[in-house]
């Protein structure tokens, strides 16, 4: 049985820059001009992220490292080189809370598969250790 709910939100995909950038609060931080091809552009120095917007990074971040450890390839394309399917991901109208939405765990028979097993757990090893260097870096 497969139980489903309403959310009334708004696939990822669907969403414009400017759109992700309200609903992150991101604002980008002047750093200086850089004179270009196309004439003088500003460049960005970083983001300045609300409380909110940090709060449904870190929920995109959970969620992302689920998939991780789910070998879910179908939402993006962070364990198998395929397009994936942002569509997969909601974000909530009013606080844009992020929601899950078509999950799966796929499983790697290590004896039919050994290579295809193999790189699956390199993979989520590079992303460990990814992890582990930002945690790392942000209790600093």
């Amino acid at each position: 049985m497969v139980l489903k709910a309403f959310v009334a939100g708004r696939n990822l995909d669907a969403f414009s820059r400017e759109e992700m950038q309200r609903i992150f609060n991101s604002v980008c931080l002047p750093a200086s001009t850089c004179t270009t091809a196309f004439g003088d552009m500003p460049t960005c120095k970083g983001a300045a992220i609300s409380e909110n917007g940090q709060q449904r990074l870190g929920e995109l971040a959970r969620l992302l490292l689920l998939d991780v450890l789910l070998n879910n390839g179908d939402r993006l394309p962070l364990i198998h080189a395929n397009r994936g399917n942002a569509g997969n991901v909601m974000l909530c109208r009013g606080n844009g809370q992020v929601v899950a939405i078509d999950s799966a765990a796929s499983a790697i028979n290590k004896a039919a598969y050994p290579e295809q097993y193999q790189a699956y757990l390199e993979r989520v090893r590079h992303h460990c250790a990814i992890i582990d260097i930002s945690l790392k870096h942000a209790m600093v």
